[in-house]
């Protein structure tokens, strides 16, 4: 009698980290042919989807307040339809509406979401992430002042 032996099949669709390894396999294969003097540009170019990237798994994860996520999963609607405010053929313009309601939603769940949630959840670089946060407070400033000087009267 011959004996049957398991035979494991590989895992079917992504796994939960296949992102990163694009991203890194891409961001190398960048390196190699343009160099350390291109890094800004690579860091723009990763940007959106890895925005994207954090929104889809915050809005999966259960421990992101329960309204936020509901912002998330309407932000990667928004993301990911053909209708925008602004046509996304017209690179590098069309992904600057969803890289602009990103950041809105982005400032409003920051107040609910635990600061580590973030930092497990963001696929790219700990300095592009300082900036994001950097821009999702500057934006939180700019309209919370608009919001005091408009019930002043001014």
């Amino acid at each position: 009698m011959s004996e049957s032996k398991a035979v494991a099949l590989p895992r079917l669709g992504p796994t939960p980290r296949s992102y990163e390894t694009l991203r890194d396999t891409v961001d190398e294969w960048l390196s190699r042919h343009t160099g350390s003097r291109h890094q800004a540009f690579r860091s723009i170019l990763f940007l959106v989807p890895d925005v994207f990237t954090l929104v889809l798994r915050l809005a999966q994860d259960s421990r992101v307040p329960f309204l936020s996520r509901l912002k998330l999963w309407g932000l990667a609607a928004y993301i990911l339809s053909p209708w925008d405010i602004n046509l996304d053929f017209l690179f590098p313009l069309g992904p600057l509406d969803d890289l602009a309601l990103s950041v809105l939603v982005l400032e409003s769940v920051l107040r609910d979401t635990p600061q580590y949630l973030l930092q497990e959840h963001w696929p790219g670089s700990g300095e592009t992430l300082d900036r994001l946060l950097g821009l999702t407070s500057t934006f939180r400033a700019v309209r919370t002042s608009r919001g005091r000087a408009k019930r002043r009267g001014r």
